[in-house]
């Protein structure tokens, strides 16, 4: 598993990531897949909860295709750089087959200035 790869390689904890910018396209069945991935790495190193917001640029500017993965690393340059993470819009409802509740993640619904008082803000790619 990539994600796991880079968390050994690189010694960073997830308790330190801030935002993780999904690849979500909104989809009852990708969706799910995606977080449970994500979640199951996360779980071997915290039973934390809801500490690291999770988001997509698709519901900001719609899917680019082929320029979608560049879409997202430009989101999440920015937001560490104005160290503010932008809602995902049109955002109603978790899909029924994901347990946010019981994750490391909640979405990021509205605007979110991250804390000044951390030197360091991490954010990732999935």
């Amino acid at each position: 598993d990539v994600v796991q790869k880079v968390m050994n390689q690189t010694k960073i904890q997830p308790e330190t990531i801030r935002y993780v910018e999904a690849h979500g396209t909104g989809t009852k069945l990708g969706d799910p897949i995606e977080l449970a991935a994500l979640t199951n790495v996360y779980r071997k190193y915290t039973n934390k909860t809801q500490f690291c917001g999770i988001g997509s640029v698709k519901t900001n500017i719609g899917h680019l295709d082929t320029a979608a993965g560049l879409a997202g690393c430009i989101k999440v340059v920015m937001s560490l750089y104005h160290q503010e993470l932008a809602p995902s819009i049109n955002y109603k409802e978790p899909n029924p087959n994901i347990d946010l509740a019981n994750s490391p993640f909640y979405v990021v619904d509205q605007k979110k200035t991250l804390s000044r008082d951390i030197k360091t803000h991490r954010a990732a790619l999935s």
